[in-house]
C-alpha cells in the first residue's frame, strides 16, 4: 500500500481533515490517522497497527490509500482523455467579456486591449443551448471567465 499523491491534509483548531484531490473526497479525521498516513508515506511497515478496520477500509474505499501498483495519474489521464472523446461529456465556457484591466507588459494584445462584451443574443443562444442537456445524464462542467 502507498498513500495517494493527490492527498492533502489540512489541520487547524478545529481538527484535522483530509482531502483527495482525485476522489473528491473530504473526511474529517483523528490524529492516529494523519500520524498512520505519515507513516506509510515514510515507508514504515506497521503503519495501520493502531486503526481500526472500518478506518482503513475507508482509507483504501476513498483513495487515501492505494495499492502500491496503481498509477494514480496515468488513470487520471486515461479518464481525462475517454471523457475528451466522449459523446456524453458537456463542456462550456461562457466568457461575458474579454475585456482586461491588467497592464502586463508581456500580453500578446498589446496595449490597445479589445473592449468586447458579450451581445445578448448571443447570451440568449447560450441559454437556449444549455438548457436541453441540463437534464441529460451526462458529465457536465460548466467554466466562467471575464
Amino acid at each position: 500500500m502507498k498513500v495517494s499523491r493527490y492527498h492533502h491534509v489540512v489541520s487547524d483548531n478545529h481538527g484535522s481533515y483530509l482531502f483527495n484531490a482525485y476522489r473528491r473526497g473530504l473526511h474529517e479525521v483523528d490524529p492516529e490517522v494523519v500520524a498512520a498516513l505519515e507513516m506509510l508515506g515514510t515507508g514504515q511497515q506497521d503503519w495501520d497497527k493502531d486503526l481500526s478496520p472500518a478506518i482503513l477500509a475507508t482509507l483504501q474505499s476513498e483513495g487515501y490509500v492505494i495499492p502500491d501498483d496503481f498509477d494514480e495519474h496515468a488513470r487520471l489521464l486515461q479518464e481525462r482523455e475517454s471523457l475528451r472523446l466522449s459523446r456524453h461529456a458537456i463542456s462550456l465556457t461562457i466568457c461575458p467579456t474579454i475585456d482586461c484591466n491588467f497592464g502586463c507588459p508581456y500580453c500578446f494584445e498589446g496595449e490597445d486591449k479589445p473592449q468586447e462584451r458579450m451581445t445578448d443574443e448571443t447570451m440568449a443562444w447560450v441559454v437556449r443551448f444549455w438548457v436541453p442537456h441540463r437534464s441529460r445524464p451526462a458529465i457536465k462542467e460548466v467554466t466562467g471567465s471575464g
